[in-house]
């Protein structure tokens, strides 16, 4: 750093002790502000000689202005969350055109000039010359606290968004002027900023009892339940947002914006009056749409057309977009309050009358090469292994689509296998215009067995709407756990010869899922008999449970329950036996995670399907005799129990071409104490 010069380290020095008296001559006034604002002035002292460079960006209106907020909303049933009102926190009180800054100087100074300059610079909205003309005479502006010369810069460098020099001539102004004003300002330029907690600071020093300054807080208020809302902190957002309303009524957008945050929570009632007072204030899309998802979400509907009834008629209204199906309108009005109106909301957010029209479907061809292993940890040391491929057509009708199905594939237990078995399997589904879907399968199990097919069916009945959904089914199905279970087995003995096997299963079968709030649950329930050729009888009962609440980026996470119980342990394959895993009980509860993309189904590109389970397994296998159809040795078989961890990961990854073509992949794996299992394909399909 190089020295001063004597002569101007002299001039320096007279310079800071003329300074130094002319703060000491204004002490009691300074004093009598907060601390906080003395200290951003030490920097002034700093800055004497050196004036401030005006930025190159000019703003041409004030960076205050609340931000599109674009609330990320759970719909039902849209993909895309509506977009609400421009939630608008209130400017400041900030003149266009200060007031004009003159002193008494004398004639032969510049500054009066530069200060009738920069005032007609301001009013012309050149910001950057209000600041060029006035920095070379900082020195004197400081020397002789000129407060209107420092707010004038002060609001110019404001406008500019330069904040840094705003809150510098903002505070010289509080420190020569020591009026709340100045303070005011100081907090504006903290606010614009986002320091909200400064600003607060600020406002708190500004007279409680002045009802001037209340849009300034409102304000503050205002710019913090943006921010919150951003933050998905909704439970502040509304917190700050009804803190504003109280200090100066709000407007639409930001009435709307307190609406949505009430129905982040749940608080679907409160939220359904926010919407209607926005609403009232200035139609909106946004509005709208909360209102009829609010209304929808506590099931109070007639009070959604109550409320369009008391507004303007007005065809081009949103809401009257929304609620023009006037078949909805009449179910609703016609309905008793216990009563289901058979009404719903579609993908634009409209409330219609439930008139099912099934998702348009392709025609498709389907080729999978696939191969599976498990294998039983237990007594009956069992594993199983099957690999080969699988055609598939479906002809997509309006309502009713046609699946046909044909596998040939090979099989080994360990103890025998068999190669070029066959299966075929046809099912068929129609949905009428109330969205009741029957179902109807026939087919056949394997052949090449010992015993030849047997036949399979499905006569099922389901109805799935938005939010909740299930199936009934009556099921005969061919137990695939071993070449025994699956096409029966043959073992000499000194009476012959003896062939037993080829278990099928018949029962009953519950699915279904319900959707409420962020949460949704599916469920199934099977019970069934279990016959077999020379094989003792059994029956069954499984269940299983899953509780998923929605995260970020098209993730779900949440409670698995799996339980299921057999009346008698045939796992072994010895005759009698049905060579398929039957404990007395298995019991796994767990969490489960899961991830989806979200793309329409035939849409090109990737689409990625990912589910994780980890779990707490206890199984109990009881005593089983030789030959549970005889009783030859009995409890040769001892009773066991397992208990563990148990795990299991699923992957399906696919690609759809522009042309039609899709390509996947699909592996799953389980590991448990008692038994664990393995499957891949790979999949090729053309639609048209």
């Amino acid at each position: 750093m190089k020295a001063l010069a004597p002569k101007k380290m002299a001039s320096l020095g007279a310079f800071g002790l003329y300074c130094a008296l002319s703060l000491a001559h204004a002490a009691p006034e300074i004093q009598s502000l907060p601390s906080a604002i003395l200290q951003q002035d030490s920097e002034a002292q700093n800055r004497l000689e050196t004036a401030p460079q005006p930025s190159s960006k000019i703003i041409e209106e004030s960076p205050i202005r609340a931000p599109l907020i674009t609330p990320e909303i759970k719909m039902l049933p849209p993909a895309a969350a509506p977009t609400p009102a421009e939630a608008t926190a209130p400017k400041p009180n900030a003149p266009t055109r200060p007031a004009r800054a003159v002193a008494q100087r004398p004639a032969q100074s510049k500054l009066p000039k530069a200060l009738s300059l920069a005032d007609q610079a301001f009013a012309a909205q050149d910001y950057a010359k209000v600041i060029a003309l006035l920095s070379p005479h900082e020195t004197t502006l400081f020397r002789q606290r000129e407060v209107g010369a420092a707010r004038l810069l002060g609001w110019a460098a404001y406008h500019r968004a330069d904040w840094s020099l705003a809150r510098l001539w903002f505070t010289r102004a509080a420190n020569w002027s020591a009026q709340t004003e100045d303070i005011a300002n100081i907090a504006r330029v903290e606010l614009a900023e986002g320091r909200y907690t400064q600003a607060e600071k600020r406002l708190d020093q500004l007279p409680a009892d002045e009802a001037e300054w209340n849009p300034l807080r409102a304000q503050l208020r205002l710019s913090q339940a943006l921010d919150a809302f951003h933050h998905k902190d909704y439970a502040q957002a509304q917190k700050f947002l009804l803190a504003a309303d109280a200090l100066q009524a709000l407007d639409s957008g930001n009435m709307e914006l307190l609406g949505w945050s009430a129905y982040h929570q749940g608080q679907s009632s409160q939220a359904a009056l926010h919407f209607e007072r926005s609403y009232r204030q200035q139609p909106s899309e946004g509005a709208a749409q909360g209102l009829v998802l609010s209304r929808h979400a506590t099931g109070d509907l007639s009070a959604l057309y109550r409320f369009q009834d008391q507004l303007a008629a007005s065809d081009n209204q949103p809401l009257s977009r929304l609620l023009s199906d006037r078949e909805a309108r009449q179910r609703v009005l016609d309905s008793s309050e216990d009563e289901d109106p058979r009404v719903t909301l579609n993908d634009d957010l409209q409330l219609v009358a439930r008139i099912h029209t099934p998702v348009p479907q392709s025609n498709q061809l389907n080729m999978q090469l696939f191969s599976s292993a498990s294998d039983i940890n237990t007594q009956s040391d069992a594993r199983f292994r099957q690999h080969g491929v699988i055609l598939e057509g479906l002809l997509s009708g309006e309502r009713d689509p046609l699946l046909l199905r044909a596998r040939v594939f090979n099989a080994d237990d360990g103890q025998q296998s068999q190669n070029a078995m066959n299966d075929l399997y046809a099912r068929w589904r129609y949905e009428n215009r109330d969205g009741l879907e029957t179902t109807l399968a026939l087919g056949n199990s394997p052949s090449g067995g010992l015993f030849g097919s047997s036949w399979l069916g499905e006569i099922g009945l389901g109805r799935f709407e938005t939010d909740w959904g299930g199936r009934i089914s009556l099921l005969r199905s061919n137990v695939q756990q071993s070449i025994l279970s699956m096409s029966g087995a043959s073992a000499g003995t000194p009476d012959g010869d003896i062939v037993w096997g080829q278990v099928m299963s018949t029962g009953l079968s519950l699915n279904g899922y319900r959707s409420w709030d962020a949460w949704k649950a599916e469920s199934s329930l099977r019970l069934a008999e279990l016959r077999g050729r020379n094989v003792a009888d059994n029956s069954m009962v499984e269940l299983y449970a899953n509780l998923l609440r929605p995260m970020e980026d098209h993730w779900s996470a949440g409670p698995e329950l799996f339980a299921t119980a057999y009346t008698n342990n045939l796992s072994q394959f010895t005759p009698g036996h049905g060579g398929y895993y039957s404990p007395q009980y298995l019991l796994r509860l767990g969490g489960l995670l899961r991830y989806a993309s979200n793309m329409p189904k035939d849409s090109p590109g990737w689409h990625t399907r990912l589910q994780a389970g980890l779990g707490w397994q206890q199984a109990h296998e009881e005593a089983a005799d030789y030959n549970p159809l005889t009783g030859e040795d009995p409890d040769y078989y001892k009773a066991s129990t397992s208990r563990g961890l148990s795990g299991s990961a699923e992957l399906e990854l696919s690609y759809v071409t522009q042309k039609q073509w899709r390509v996947g992949l699909l592996l799953f794996a389980q590991e448990s104490p008692s038994y664990s299992s393995f499957k891949g394909t790979l999949s090729a399909s053309y639609r048209w």
